[in-house]
């Protein structure tokens, strides 16, 4: 047990408790490491630097109260304005608002182990969109979302599509229920994170129409856009992303079958039904040609299935298609994003501790 002897000064006791510090530090630095290794993570390692972890803080709450009163014993009485204040040297209370920060981070150390519990063992979660393995309660929960979400795009619609839309030979808007939408943008945003790619993530919807799926995407990109050749729908997508106060969501006018910018994102949205079949597919042919390869691809009809293989594009889970990627590549992705986690919550900024090597890599895995 980790004892003060009477009379040690404040740097002997700083020491002690800074050597626990960076003890605990060193081991964080170690359970991050195995965790950002995913199912290849060493997990006696990580039980072995939790135990450790655990006899440090055990440490640090015996030295933080010996602290404590040594704090109090270095005072000073003096009387000032008729008053008996205890003054204590600068150096004491500078220390003091220290061991106040490592009493906190001490008494989170139940709550980390928690996040590396979710990791390790490391298990995997299907990225397929399974509403037949929901209860009754949450499916029904999920088709009264969905019939709302539909009612909200008639009010938010413009009344009648414009003449640009007739001569395009789009059709109505059609496709993925809100619930389905939402679950292939989570799937992306793990695939993302398996490939390594956090910060900057660009999502675009080809035929946003008012922009409800654009908006929703912003859970899961960093900046959502969406690609109209109806000047009202723009119009529309544009005042629902100021009202909705969303500086990253933003509206393309344009064709889509002429668009020269698809390079420039992550994960594209084909959700637009166009009265032809052959302009539709000329309309995925030119995507998935002007894409990057490895870029996602959401296909919102189950025709595009038997096409992709030859258009180059590997299957991660239904509709979810990998631009110029092979079958095995593919694969191996998929089953490095089933590890990744679904913590899509965005975290305030806490002020840093000792734990933060470990909460990085939890945020890189989606924990």
């Amino acid at each position: 047990m980790a004892v003060l002897h009477e009379n040690q000064s404040l740097e002997q006791i700083a020491q002690r408790l800074h050597g626990l510090r960076e003890e605990i530090h060193a081991q964080c630095q170690l359970i991050a490491r195995e965790l950002d290794k995913a199912d290849r993570m060493n997990r006696p390692a990580i039980f072995a630097a939790q135990t450790r972890i655990t006899h440090q803080i055990h440490q640090l709450r015996q030295l933080i109260p010996q602290f404590d009163a040594a704090y109090h014993a270095a005072g000073e009485t003096l009387e000032v304005d008729g008053d008996a204040r205890q003054i204590r040297p600068p150096d004491w209370l500078a220390f003091s608002a220290q061991v106040g920060l490592m009493r906190n981070w001490a008494n989170g150390w139940n709550t980390v182990q928690a996040r590396i519990s979710e990791q390790c063992p490391p298990r995997r979660r299907s990225l397929e969109y399974q509403r037949e393995k929901a209860g009754p309660v949450h499916t029904a929960a999920l088709d009264a979302a969905d019939r709302t979400m539909a009612q909200l795009l008639c009010v938010l619609a413009p009344n009648q599509p414009s003449a640009a839309t007739g001569r395009a030979g789009y059709g109505t808007q059609t496709g993925l229920s809100q619930s389905e939408f939402m679950a292939l943008a989570l799937a992306c945003w793990r695939v993302l994170k398996a490939q390594d790619r956090h910060e900057r993530t660009r999502f675009l919807d080809v035929g946003c129409g008012v922009g409800l799926q654009v908006l929703s995407a912003l859970q899961f990109f960093d900046e959502a856009y969406g690609l109209e050749r109806d000047p009202d729908c723009a119009q529309a997508a544009r005042d629902l992303f100021s009202n909705a106060g969303a500086p990253k969501a933003g509206v393309l006018e344009g064709e889509a079958r002429n668009f020269a910018s698809y390079d420039m994102f992550d994960a594209i949205h084909i959700c637009l039904p166009l009265k032809a079949s052959r302009e539709l597919r000329e309309l995925e042919d030119y995507v998935i040609a002007s894409a990057r390869p490895e870029t996602l691809l959401i296909v919102g009809h189950a025709g595009f299935a038997p096409r992709a293989e030859a258009l180059g594009c590997a299957r991660l889970s239904t509709r979810l298609y990998l631009t110029g990627t092979a079958p095995r590549k593919a694969t191996s992705l998929r089953r490095k994003a089933e590890l990744i986690g679904t913590n899509v919550t965005p975290e305030s900024t806490p002020l840093r501790s000792v734990w933060e090597p470990i909460l990085q890599a939890s945020r890189r895995r989606g924990y």
